[in-house]
């Protein structure tokens, strides 16, 4: 029996069912949700997401680029380690449980709570929701994200940073606001500042991606105002220019200068537009 089927004849005896299958690579990178004792949890079993070839290829650039392993067991371990410390430091995300419903699953796997709400992009994106409702939970949002930067600037702590901040990995869950999808980390806490600002440029790209254009001008507006580690908003640009690693410094200027779609909204377009909002923020505008 490949690991496929026993996989699923596993998950199958618990009344498993896929949330969220990935088609690239063996197809077993996944999210599945298994009813045990009447109480949904979800499986998330981490595989192969590319070919041989482009795993080992992804991997050497992670590891060159000061970021955790692509593999399959590196972000099956960089996620709990991750799932751990966020929620030891106050931070909410799933909870994790011992291996269920059996540690006959052939692949890495973490066993969570399943949490249901409504994922923070299309929660602000709903007409049907009054509009100072949206606002409330965005402001709630900002001042959480920004107490997470600034324990992650205290401690050192670079595992505390998302390597692909978006507010589609955020879930709305009552009066929750639980961020998911931490399998891999940067990991050169000399440069938590740096780190910062390359998250909350993904955060902002992410708004102007699945909002309209009015409504991420809105939110950004409201970022620059409510967002209380003004410190960080402040040097996001001079961070994105000078910060980080003598080689990450020479590979962001050659990244500017011929990588970057001029009509994108790129990270660098993206600390501008911070840039720009602080400034009509502070001339009353914003």
């Amino acid at each position: 029996m490949n690991p496929e089927q026993t996989l699923r004849q596993t998950l199958q005896r618990s009344g498993g069912k896929p949330l969220n299958v990935s088609a690239r690579g063996t197809g077993l990178n996944a999210l599945w949700m298994v009813a045990l004792s009447g109480a949904p949890l979800v499986i998330k079993t981490y595989s192969r997401r590319r070919s041989p070839g482009r795993t080992a290829l992804s991997h050497l650039a992670h590891v060159l680029s000061g970021r955790t392993g692509y593999t399959a067991g590196a972000r099956w371990r960089t996620e709990r380690a991750n799932l751990a410390l966020w929620r030891q430091a106050g931070f909410d995300v799933p909870r994790v449980f011992p291996e269920r419903p059996a540690a006959e699953i052939p692949l890495p796997h973490v066993c969570m709570e399943y949490v249901a709400g409504t994922l923070l992009s299309e929660y602000l994106a709903d007409p049907d929701v009054p509009a100072p409702e949206r606002e409330a939970v965005f402001i709630r949002f900002a001042h959480e994200w920004a107490a997470r930067h600034a324990r992650a600037d205290r401690d050192s702590e670079i595992r505390l940073i998302q390597e692909h901040g978006t507010i589609e990995h955020v879930m709305l869950a009552g009066d929750r606001l639980v961020t998911f999808d931490l399998e891999v980390s940067y990991r050169d806490s000399r440069h938590v500042r740096y780190y910062i600002a390359e998250e909350l440029c993904a955060y902002v790209r992410s708004l102007f991606r699945t909002q309209s254009l009015p409504m991420a001008d809105h939110l950004l507006g409201l970022l620059v105002r409510h967002y209380p580690e003004r410190q960080y908003l402040a040097s996001v640009c001079a961070q994105l220019l000078r910060g980080g690693s003598r080689w990450g410094r020479a590979a962001r200027a050659f990244d500017r200068r011929y990588l970057r779609h001029p009509g994108k909204m790129h990270k660098y377009r993206a600390a501008q537009a911070i840039s720009d909002a602080m400034a009509r923020a502070s001339l009353g505008c914003g």
